[in-house]
Formats: C-alpha cells, structure tokens, sequence
C-alpha cells in the first residue's frame, strides 16, 4: 500500500489494476481498452481513492493499509513468473526496466 500512499501524496492517480478489474468484472490480464472505461471507480481516469471498497479486504491488508511501509517507490509491476511477487521502481526508466523483465518472463512461460 506504500506505493499509492505515495503516488497520493504526490497528487498522481492510482492507477489501479483492480479497480479497472472490478469495474470490467475480468480476471486476469487487463487491456489497455480496460483502462479507459468511464466509471467513478478507475483510478486510471479519476485521482484519489475510488468512491467505496471493491472488495472485502483481509485483516493483513487493512493493518498494511494503515500502516504502509515507508519507501520511495512510485511504481510496481508483477514479475511474470506466477510467484505473485512484484519488482518496484522509484522512477519512470527504472520502472520500463521492470516492465521488460516482465514481459521477458511471461514470454519464457513464466
């Protein structure tokens, strides 16, 4: 959660994959045409938080809600390697580095 209490503080969207998730009712991979769909709930078209939850949350995310660790990251994208690990990034360049890492995996069957 430390990551979009960071990009919040610095007045960006949240830019959250499961809130475009919940709003297109889709598991799994998004498209880029998922994150232009107009509802009050994208956090890619709309700054701050969504209007209401889109889940029931675990107590684990709750207390990392409301104590989020404190770093500089502002960027994060998964591995690509079915490990539901994530590589995290302070800055644009670093974060296209991840990204190739990423698509690098899923393309080696990860």
């Amino acid at each position: 959660s430390g990551v979009y209490y960071n990009r919040l503080n610095r007045g960006w969207k949240l830019e959250a994959d499961p809130t475009v998730a919940y709003i297109t009712n889709k598991k799994g991979r998004l498209l880029h045409s998922d994150l232009k769909k107009e509802s009050a709930f994208n956090t890619y078209t709309n700054y701050g938080l969504p209007p209401g939850p889109i889940n029931s949350p675990s107590t684990s995310s709750i207390k990392a809600a409301l104590f989020p660790n404190k770093h500089k990251f502002m960027f994060f994208v998964a591995k690509g390697d079915n490990s539901g690990k994530h590589l995290f990034a302070e800055n644009y360049n670093e974060h296209l580095r991840n990204v190739a890492k990423y698509k690098k995996a899923r393309k080696s069957g990860g």
